[in-house]
């Protein structure tokens, strides 16, 4: 649904100033949802390695919805650095029934230690790329 919403908003025409937004809030967006998928599918493989070896890779879509409701559930909560502690509970609350405490125990705390390297990455990958252009200043422009 946001995939035909961006191509909606790509092929509308729009007034002035809109007309230059819509193509950098579509790529935002695009980035966002390939953010999503990515975290879901890493929950989902990070989970199917715990689990028995004749569990299917089926329940990819539930355990990527459990990573991303879990996600979204520790950004939104306030005083929660990184959604720590919240998505945490609320991945183990969806995932009671489907597989062991342990099991799911083990899988959201390596989960969260994928995600901590995941951004121990980028932020290593963002400081090499641009180390040097950044204006001590705003005011001042990058030399």
């Amino acid at each position: 649904a946001l995939a035909l919403a961006a191509l909606a908003g790509l092929l509308l025409p729009w007034p002035g100033r809109l007309r230059r937004a819509v193509p950098v809030l579509v790529a935002a967006s695009l980035m966002a949802m390939l953010f999503m998928a990515a975290l879901g599918v890493s929950f989902a493989l990070v989970l199917n390695s715990l689990a028995p070896a004749g569990a299917p890779l089926a329940a990819l879509p539930f355990a990527a919805a459990i990573a991303v409701l879990g996600w979204l559930t520790g950004y939104l909560t306030p005083g929660a650095p990184g959604g720590l502690g919240t998505r945490e509970a609320v991945m183990l609350v969806l995932l009671a029934g489907s597989v062991s405490e342990g099991e799911a125990l083990i899988a959201i705390t390596l989960f969260r230690l994928v995600t901590v390297l995941g951004d121990l990455v980028c932020f290593g990958v963002g400081w090499l790329l641009f180390r040097g252009t950044a204006s001590p200043d705003p005011g001042v422009p990058a030399a």
